[in-house]
This record gives C-alpha cells, sequence and structure tokens, in this order.
C-alpha cells in the first residue's frame, strides 16, 4: 500500500471520556496496519506504560531511524530509551532554574512589585518573561532543557 498522508492524532482535542484509555503500541500499531507511515501523536501523557508502548511500537514495527520521538521527562528515568533511539528528545525545565525562577517571582510580588510583561526573574532562561497571548498570569520564557543522548548523562538528575 503506497504511503498515505500525514495524519495527526492529537489527545487533546478528545474528551477524555471518549479515550478512557490510551495503548501507545496499540495506536501505533493500528495507524500502521491501515497504512499510515507519517504519524504525529502528541499530547499524551508520557506515563511509564506510554513510553514503554511507543518504544515497542518502533522497535517491532521498524520504525527506528525513520521517526523523530520527543517527549518531557526526566534525564536519569529516560536515559536508556534516549541512548538506545527509541526516543530522539526530552525538553524539560531544570527543577533548580525553575524553582529560583519562582522564588524570584514569589519575592517580586511580596515586596509589592507590579509584574509587567519583559519582567527579569534573574535566572538564566527567565531574563525576559513575557505574557502568554490572551494571559495576564501565565508568564513564558526560554528555560526549557532539550535533552539527547549526547547530554542526558551530564545532568545529574
Amino acid at each position: 500500500m503506497a504511503n498515505k498522508g500525514l495524519i495527526g492524532v492529537q489527545m487533546s482535542t478528545i474528551a477524555p471520556a471518549k479515550m478512557p484509555h490510551f495503548d501507545a503500541y496499540e495506536s501505533m500499531g493500528k495507524l500502521a496496519d491501515i497504512g499510515y507511515h507519517c504519524v504525529e501523536i502528541s499530547q499524551v501523557p508520557m506515563t511509564a506504560e506510554n513510553v514503554a508502548g511507543f518504544r515497542k511500537a518502533i522497535d517491532e514495527l521498524g520504525l527506528k531511524g525513520k521517526v523523530f520521538t520527543a517527549g518531557t521527562g526526566m534525564p536519569a528515568a529516560n536515559a536508556q530509551i534516549l541512548k538506545d533511539g527509541s526516543v530522539s528528545t526530552l525538553t524539560l525545565w531544570d527543577p533548580a532554574n525553575a524553582g529560583y525562577a519562582m522564588a524570584s517571582l514569589a519575592t517580586k510580588i511580596l515586596n509589592g512589585e507590579t509584574i509587567e510583561d519583559g519582567v527579569n526573574l534573574g535566572v538564566e532562561g527567565y531574563e525576559s518573561m513575557h505574557f502568554s497571548s490572551g494571559s495576564t498570569k501565565v508568564l513564558e520564557g526560554t528555560g526549557w532543557l532539550k535533552i539527547t543522548k549526547d547530554n542526558v548523562d551530564s545532568l545529574g538528575f
């Protein structure tokens, strides 16, 4: 069967009551069975079960090196799947830096400072925080980490 076009499966758009259980392995297998080999599955919880299911699907369906997989997870808990290529990249916020940034923000608020767009929290990646579109409460910065097989062992957590 010829490859079909891109199909996106985004769990955030499906009501939880209609999708009470997500099985990563089963979902990847069914999509491959019907000829979809260019798949985006996003917005799913990266539980141990889902990570294992994605890994199994990538291994058994011959997808290693043919897919890009990314998720959010702790480096030490996911080192093996990064090193064996089951997952290409993890992202997260360094918990120490995020903690310092939150403490800095709390200090500013407790000191009566007005929190404005562009606020500097004094931590790398949090020097120019901007309000999320349409929000006066959610601040966004650039303090995330990109974790790969090349740096996973250097992070210490």
